[in-house]
C-alpha cells in the first residue's frame, strides 16, 4: 500500500489494484477515501517516495499513472 502526496492511495490486494483518492466534503469539512480506479491484474506496484509517478508492473502490460 502506498499513499502518495497524502491525496491517493494504491493498494493491492491478491487480485486487484485498487486507486483511492482523499475527497474533503465541504459542508462538513471531513475527508474520505473514494476509490476511483481498479486494475483486474495480479501485479506489483513501483512507488519512489517524493515522485508523482507510480508504475504498476503485469504479466502482460505495465501501467504509468502520474498523480497530480
Amino acid at each position: 500500500m502506498f499513499l502518495i502526496n497524502n491525496k491517493a492511495l494504491v493498494a493491492r490486494s491478491s487480485g486487484k489494484i485498487y486507486f483511492f483518492k482523499r475527497e474533503k466534503d465541504e459542508d462538513t469539512d471531513v475527508s474520505s477515501w473514494q476509490m476511483y480506479n481498479e486494475l483486474s491484474h495480479k501485479g506489483l506496484i513501483f512507488y519512489i517516495k517524493g515522485n508523482v509517478r507510480i508504475q504498476v508492473t503485469t504479466d502482460e502490460k505495465i501501467f504509468f499513472y502520474m498523480i497530480d
